[in-house]
């Protein structure tokens, strides 16, 4: 049939976005989000793996694509550009099931952003799946984050395709009109449930229930929630942007300590050793996950490192952890060095590039560092070059206008030598990590 055609659309946080997405979709366009924090050079090289036919921006954002992309007509509202291999549809098409109709990015290194594919079918199945378990109920769902999230984009279109409410809000606790009636449900973060169990609102009334992803989250954070909002039921969900939901657990049901709880419905689980034999029940491996609601693959073609579908379907992301015989799953962590800090990755690699590149650095690795709040932080070890002051004013101005706020450090840290290399000759982030509470922070 004919190819699907891509645009690329700038989210804002107004319901503007989440119709012009569901008009893009519904027409056969595959809508790629870009992130409206993003900085210029950010966006542009999203473009670059997207290549979309054309590009839509929210009337009152300052980004412009670069030299080469023509002004092209747009709703009320919106400022569109046709990009130099436009090759749009001439109307509207009826999109099939197994068609892209998402695209989201994720931080990739060496600053190329992942583009990941998914399905119209891969969603709907997701809305089913979830809704067998869960089921929303009756009532407003609220969602309190950005649509460049595909946690947030997917609970935005949960309650439109369950026919519910939907309330973009620019917090948890925002004022709301129509308060007498409690939400059916929010979609939130780890981070944001902390901060709301700190300060005792989840907005008034409180949601009956959370749906939480995008990060681990916390057995004190669980407990802090279950005392501040008795009425809220928490369902956590594990899952990754290629593999959409893994396994998902409620309060109330046999879930252990520490677990993420079963499967997800339609998908399979299976722990394999480093040989790639699969292991036995409680033996840790790396996880590997078959399922229809796995991504399509990376549009502009797959980066180094990110994970393929091999003809039996299993695909993995490099999560280690273990699976008990009661089907319980145990996520330990990530096989690769990326960083998830606020239910947001950052590849490490990405902005080791730009701080490495400030004045008077010789060399820079950057680490996750825990903190209660946010999951991980963003630590940039630096090795100064020889007689060079460095001072966290120049850092951060440094890469203020090369990286969006949520990939810039929030610590910086001086090494005494070069970073400490593994048997393989490759810098050792275990043993960086390990040094990052002895160091001395840069001022």
């Amino acid at each position: 049939g004919e190819p699907t055609p891509f645009v690329g659309l700038v989210w804002d946080e107004s319901p503007a976005f989440v119709a012009a997405f569901l008009g893009l979709a519904s027409s056969g366009w595959a809508v790629g989000v870009l992130d409206g924090r993003w900085t210029g050079a950010e966006a542009d090289g999203a473009l670059d793996v997207l290549a979309p036919s054309a590009v839509m921006v929210p009337a009152a954002h300052p980004w412009e694509p670069r030299a080469g992309h023509r002004p092209a007509a747009a709703p009320a509202g919106w400022r569109a550009w046709s990009t130099p291999a436009a090759s749009g549809p001439a109307g509207p098409r009826t999109p099939g099931a197994g068609d892209a109709f998402y695209v989201g990015f994720t931080s990739g290194s060496a600053g190329r952003p992942k583009a990941f594919q998914r399905s119209h079918r891969s969603w709907w199945e997701s809305f089913a799946g979830l809704d067998a378990f869960a089921p929303l109920g009756d009532g407003p769902v609220v969602v309190p984050g950005g649509m460049g999230s595909s946690h947030f984009l997917f609970g935005a279109l949960h309650a439109l395709h369950a026919g519910a409410t939907l309330e973009l809000r620019p917090a948890p606790d925002a004022a709301r009109a129509g308060a007498d009636e409690a939400p059916a449900a929010m979609y939130v973060v780890p981070t944001m449930l902390a901060h709301a169990a700190a300060r005792g609102s989840l907005g008034t009334p409180a949601p009956r229930r959370v749906y939480c992803a995008g990060a681990r989250l916390e057995a004190a954070v669980r407990a802090a929630v279950r005392d501040a909002f008795p009425g809220t039921e928490v369902v956590e969900y594990y899952g990754a942007s290629e593999l959409s939901f893994v396994a998902i657990r409620r309060d109330g049901d046999d879930t252990p300590p520490g677990s993420v709880g079963r499967a997800f419905p339609g998908v399979e689980i299976e722990v394999r050793g480093d040989d790639g034999v699969p292991a036995a029940a409680g033996e840790r491996g790396t996880l590997h996950v078959r399922s229809p609601l796995v991504f399509m693959g990376y549009r502009g073609g797959a980066p180094a490192g990110a994970p393929a579908r091999p003809a039996d379907g299993w695909i993995t992301v490099g999560d280690r952890g273990r699976v008990d015989a009661a089907g319980h799953v145990w996520v330990d962590g990530r096989g690769s060095a990326l960083i998830i800090t606020g239910a947001a990755n950052v590849q490490p690699e990405e902005v080791e590039e730009v701080v490495s590149t400030a004045p008077g650095v010789a060399s820079c690795v950057v680490v996750g560092v825990d903190d209660p709040a946010w999951g991980q932080v963003v630590c940039a070890a630096v090795e100064p070059a020889q007689g060079a002051a460095l001072t966290r004013a120049a850092l951060r101005a440094h890469v203020a206008g090369r990286l969006s706020a949520y990939k810039r450090p929030r610590r910086y840290v001086a090494l005494d030598g070069p970073p400490p290399l593994g048997r393989t000759g490759k810098v050792d982030r275990a043993a960086v990590r390990a040094l990052v509470d002895g160091a001395a922070e840069i001022r």
